[in-house]
């Protein structure tokens, strides 16, 4: 009896895992697509210094990735459960480390930026702005909480990469135009 829920348990996350898989393979394929649109419009240099200030942008992404799925396992007993304010209370937790945190790596790229970016070279200290703006950016994300894992738990996999494509195609539109 405990190996059946065992072999289903197992059945259920690499379903749950594959749909996840394939929204952090779009998600990472985002930045090469910004990069590859950006290349048409920016002179090589300064593709090198958005390159740049992007990529270390992600790490801020990836910190608030990292916080938001943190909750993840304590959400799905929540959800198991039934207990509807246990997951509200670790969406809010987990909203709260991740947005404070963004705000803290915001402020630390206003300080430190410049020696961040002059380890790349000293044409690269000229992104500070883009790469204040970047990190910025990724408020927003910490905002958004942990709705991927919340997605995922629900089964909505499908649901997030046919946003993630609504996303990519106007972001291929947008920088066309």
């Amino acid at each position: 009896s405990s190996a059946k829920i065992d072999k289903r348990l197992s059945r259920t996350w690499r379903r749950a895992a594959t749909g996840l898989i394939a929204v952090s393979v779009v998600d990472l394929l985002f930045i090469d697509m910004d990069l590859l649109l950006a290349g048409t419009l920016l002179p090589r240099a300064d593709l090198a210094v958005f390159a740049v200030c992007l990529k270390l942008a992600f790490f801020a992404k990836f910190g608030v990735d990292i916080l938001q799925g943190l909750v993840g396992p304590e959400m799905a007993r929540c959800y198991a459960r039934g207990d509807t304010a246990g997951l509200q209370r670790s969406i809010a937790l987990s909203n709260l480390a991740s947005v404070v945190s963004t705000l803290a790596m915001v402020v630390a790229a206003a300080l430190f930026g410049r020696a961040a970016l002059a380890m790349f070279g000293p044409d690269y200290v000229s992104g500070q702005a883009a790469f204040i703006t970047l990190v910025a950016v990724q408020v927003v994300n910490a905002f958004g909480g942990p709705h991927v894992a919340l997605l995922t738990l629900m089964g909505a996999q499908r649901r997030i990469n046919f946003a993630y494509a609504v996303a990519g195609t106007l972001l291929v539109v947008l920088n066309i135009a």
